[in-house]
């Protein structure tokens, strides 16, 4: 029941965070915030404390800005300039690779930027696997990693510095060269508005399969030409 107390809508949620829509929509597409519930009817789907977790963490990250301070962006503005996902960029902030900064004279999420030298840096580095699956819906770590192994997704396995454990990065290229071949539920939603449940439905009658090398079941990832080509039909006939 206190749950269902905090619940609210997205106009709600992006005042009591201090988002514009445009940023909290970027959050949601992006998995960063996700609803309590995805059913159609519900009007207050939002969970409260989420947000303002997110942006408490943030802050927690980022130093004191100055008014004058130059050479900072909004999360939003930094994404949109660099072609990085919201997502990427906050995970970025969390393990210390981009310097987040915090405008006192402004509220919440949309006072919190991020240091364009860092951003600019973060181009050149490598994106951890587990992160960039993350980023496109996937939540199954293992079935992708399973993938990685067979060959059928380009990663370099390196030992982390902090852990000292073996993990799995990803290049700038090797993830475009996964978005060439491979979409996920969550990028169709992104490149085309679609909702999830749509998209499902649609290659539900197209007979439209996961990619399973092998009979390797490996989560929601389509192969790029087959599963826009059903989602396009499906758009044109609307």
């Amino acid at each position: 029941m206190h749950e269902i107390a905090t619940r609210i809508g997205p106009n709600a949620m992006c005042e009591a965070m201090g988002a514009t829509l445009s940023e909290f929509n970027a959050l949601v597409a992006e998995g960063v915030l996700e609803p309590r519930s995805r059913l159609p009817k519900i009007k207050n789907p939002w969970h409260l404390p989420d947000g303002l977790a997110l942006v408490k963490e943030l802050e927690h990250h980022a130093v004191l800005l100055p008014p004058e301070a130059t050479g900072w962006e909004t999360i939003q503005r930094a994404s949109k300039r660099s072609g990085l996902g919201v997502g990427r960029i906050i995970g970025a902030i969390r393990e210390g690779r981009v310097q987040a900064g915090k405008r006192s004279e402004v509220f919440g999420y949309h006072g919190i930027v991020v240091e364009l030298l860092f951003l600019d840096a973060l181009h050149k580095q490598q994106m951890a696997a587990s992160a960039f699956a993350r980023s496109i819906g996937l939540r199954d770590y293992s079935a992708f990693t399973a993938l990685i192994e067979g060959g059928h997704i380009a990663a370099t396995q390196v030992k982390s510095p902090k852990t000292a454990r073996l993990q799995w990065l990803m290049s700038e290229a090797e993830i475009a060269d996964f978005r060439k071949r491979f979409v996920t539920p969550t990028m169709i939603t992104q490149e085309t508005g679609a909702h999830r449940n749509t998209i499902f439905a649609v290659f539900s009658a197209a007979g439209v399969k996961p990619f399973q090398p092998e009979g390797l079941e490996a989560g929601p990832i389509y192969l790029r030409e087959v599963a826009m080509r059903a989602i396009s039909n499906h758009q044109e006939k609307r």
